[in-house]
């Protein structure tokens, strides 16, 4: 049993090497969020429901990101340690949503700080547990916001597919993770796909911007998957282009 859970230890937890990276960037992340989370309070078209919740969050987002910077050794700490920060993240950016607007919140954008660091750090199986548990959160709003029960809202906030994708070589992206709400609306993990020319993964690569296509042609591969529109949106990791955050949102 105890040789068990140390496998599955091993399985989930980040490479000795990068233990000390992965705590320095999930510290500056937890302090970005908690910063920006507190502008809630003061910016334009946003209106907390719960402005004291909001700023526990936060406070406490920027107190375990310190924490991470300057006081943990993560290579001595316990291998479990950056798995509970991962997972707190996913609490802490649920109880955001909810106190920030629920279905109506902008708060589900910090899902891309977990996709991404889990996409980056962790292995392909954990990764992809971490994308699932992204989906289910961004859906919580679901079960208890009366305003996500029409109709066309549920046709832009539920997550239909997603998918990380990083930069091997010119032209190629491996797909870290992926998910989609049909069969055959994905590519499976570690495959190689080229990067179609002018495509909305090549126009994100080029401009270092988000990229929205409201509606593919049909030659597409989007199209081909069973996608219609979709956002791609470009992750940096130290200071470079590591590859792309993909969210189809209508099926063709």
């Amino acid at each position: 049993m105890k040789a068990r859970v140390q496998r599955l230890a091993a399985i989930g937890s980040v490479q000795p090497e990068e233990r000390e990276l992965a705590g320095l960037v999930s510290g500056i992340l937890y302090v970005l969020g908690g910063i920006t989370l507190a502008l809630f309070l003061v910016l334009p078209g946003v209106a907390p429901e719960h402005p004291g919740a909001l700023l526990t969050i936060a406070g406490v987002c920027c107190l375990w990101g310190a924490s991470s910077m300057f006081l943990i050794d993560w290579g001595r700490a316990p291998s479990w340690l950056i798995q509970l920060s991962s997972a707190l993240a996913l609490v802490a950016i649920a109880a955001a949503v909810a106190s920030s607007g629920g279905a109506m919140s902008p708060a589900w954008i910090y899902l891309f700080f977990v996709a991404v660091f889990a996409a980056y750090f962790y292995r392909h199986s954990v990764a992809i547990g971490y994308l699932l548990a992204c989906a289910a959160v961004h859906s919580l709003p679901l079960l208890y916001d009366g305003r996500s029960a029409h109709d066309s809202f549920i046709a832009q906030f539920a997550i239909a597919g997603a998918g990380i994708l990083r930069l091997e070589h010119e032209g190629e992206a491996v797909v870290m993770g992926s998910w989609a709400d049909h069969e055959g609306g994905r590519h499976e993990p570690g495959r190689v796909v080229t990067i179609s020319s002018g495509g909305d993964v090549d126009q994100a690569l080029r401009t270092n911007l988000p990229v929205r296509i409201d509606r593919h042609p049909p030659e597409s591969p989007v199209v081909a998957l069973g996608w219609l529109s979709s956002i791609v949106v470009p992750v940096h990791v130290a200071g470079r282009t590591w590859g792309v955050s993909d969210d189809p949102r209508r099926r063709a």
